[in-house]
């Protein structure tokens, strides 16, 4: 109860994604549900919407859409972001497009009370979105938690500043297979998160270094 739980419930099927919406609402503490689109398989736009639909009919969680075409190589069009938008439950949408035009028109097309928020983290300033759900907050939250902290206190040089300092470790991130430099910049940081399963391998030199 000291911190908001998000519980990932992202699966292939509607039928499984919505065994782990329940299993993560019965398990309790969850505050909420991160819904990825499917991946691997390619729904089109009304089978994303009837997907999550469901999805958010059997829990009574909040949940956040999860946009990543870039790794699930499935997109969420600006329509169907719309339209879940008016389910209750469906309250949020983490953006990874990199797309700031589809973020911005997202934001301008969704209800005031719909919470856009990015997921690349080099983009934090720029989309004019919510907040962010940012991965390399694990290794360096300070320089996040920096980046809001300065904005809301009417410093917007100080939240650049903060926001360059990210970049670096951001593109860090795609040089080698995800998440193996999360887990590497987390056991230099004293957290001791273990080793990515095969076939991820070690981060190598000169990313270590970097």
């Amino acid at each position: 109860g000291r911190v908001p739980v998000s519980a990932g419930a992202s699966e292939i099927t509607t039928r499984n994604a919505v065994e782990a919406a329940r299993t993560a609402q019965e398990v309790g503490g969850v505050s909420v549900l991160s819904v990825l689109t499917p991946y691997f398989m390619a729904p089109t736009q009304s089978e994303l919407v009837r997907h999550f639909t469901t999805i958010a009919d059997s829990t009574e969680l909040p949940i956040i859409l999860y946009t990543n075409p870039a790794r699930a190589h499935v997109e969420l069009a600006l329509e169907s972001v719309a339209a879940l938008s008016e389910i209750g439950n469906i309250i949020g949408l983490k953006d990874s497009a990199g797309d700031l035009a589809f973020t911005r028109r997202v934001i301008e097309e969704t209800p005031e009370d719909f919470s856009v928020l990015i997921g690349r983290d080099n983009l934090i300033l720029e989309a004019g979105a919510a907040g962010a759900i940012a991965s390399t907050a694990n290794i360096a939250p300070a320089i996040s938690v920096g980046i809001y902290n300065a904005f809301v206190a009417g410093d917007p040089d100080g939240a650049r500043r903060r926001q360059e300092e990210l970049v670096p470790l951001r593109a860090l991130l795609d040089k080698a297979t995800f998440p193996v430099v999360l887990k590497e910049g987390l056991r230099m940081a004293g957290v001791e998160a273990g080793y990515c399963l095969q076939p991820a391998g070690e981060l190598t030199e000169p990313y270590r270094t970097r």
